[in-house]
């Protein structure tokens, strides 16, 4: 259920594919956490997340190809764990 929408005069990109892609990405970080046996804290400060190429244009990431999700690492990156994903 979508609660809130983004002001499209800020973010002209902003579709029902790109939300889908946001929504999937904190889904299957969540998912990899408890298949994974990681520790509780890594909802808080997790360094990975998935993309696909919806994403990484909105958060100014290097260009991806396609709509799979693909796992990255975030080393050295300001996001990290679920809160910061942009579906939360």
């Amino acid at each position: 259920m979508e609660v809130n929408r983004p002001d499209p005069d800020l973010f002209p990109a902003f579709n029902g594919e790109m939300a889908r892609a946001m929504r999937l990405e904190t889904e299957m970080v969540f998912a990899a956490i408890l298949r994974e046996n990681r520790s509780i804290l890594e909802f808080l400060d997790g360094k990975f997340t998935f993309v696909n190429e919806r994403l990484p244009r909105t958060m100014a990431w290097r260009a991806w190809r396609g709509e799979e999700m693909r796992r990255v690492e975030l080393d050295g990156a300001r996001r990290g764990g679920v809160l910061t994903r942009a579906a939360c």
